[in-house]
């Protein structure tokens, strides 16, 4: 079982200790859920599926990957929040 705290949930999530129970994610706070996707990234390492060489984004999706390269950092951690 995972600990109470969202927080401490998602390191130990990230750390592979267990499993997140049904409903978990969603009592999260936005941090909780931003740790939780920056854990995640950081454990999977090169394992994460490629983008296929072929693969061209629609022009929304490029005109926002655009967009936040111009973020700052806290704008960008804002963003993100939102996102989740």
């Amino acid at each position: 079982m995972l600990a109470p705290n969202p927080i401490k949930a998602t390191v130990e999530l990230a750390r592979g200790r267990t499993t997140i129970l049904t409903g978990e994610y969603s009592s999260m706070s936005v941090e909780g859920k931003l740790a939780f996707w920056y854990l995640l990234s950081e454990r999977s390492g090169t394992t994460i599926i490629g983008v296929p060489r072929d693969y061209e984004p629609s022009e929304q999706a490029k005109e926002v990957l655009n967009s936040l390269k111009s973020f700052n950092t806290d704008r960008l951690v804002s963003f993100l929040k939102q996102v989740l």
